[in-house]
């Protein structure tokens, strides 16, 4: 449909919430989040480098972002926070 094709868009109906979004993504300085977010796309786990981190598993499904039973097995809540991840991290 059109809205897929334009959900996850910087202009689309969803641009507020994927800017907050970015703008954390983006500003955390220690890569911690980055890596983690890189993994669930690549992996379908929540794990900064060699470790797990069950921590910001939690905190990224508390904020809506991941879902999923643990760390260990998760993927992103919607599509659309799944492709733009994608887009900002590639």
């Amino acid at each position: 449909t059109e809205l897929k094709t334009v959900a996850a868009k910087p202009e689309g109906p969803f641009a507020d919430v994927l800017d907050h979004l970015s703008r954390l993504v983006l500003k955390e300085q220690n890569g911690r989040l980055r890596d983690a977010l890189k993994n669930v796309l690549s992996t379908g786990a929540c794990s900064t480098g060699q470790h797990d981190d069950p921590w910001l598993f939690q905190k990224l499904c508390m904020a809506g972002v991941l879902a999923g039973d643990s760390h260990k097995s998760c993927r992103f809540r919607n599509d659309v926070y799944r492709q733009h991840i994608h887009n900002l991290l590639t």
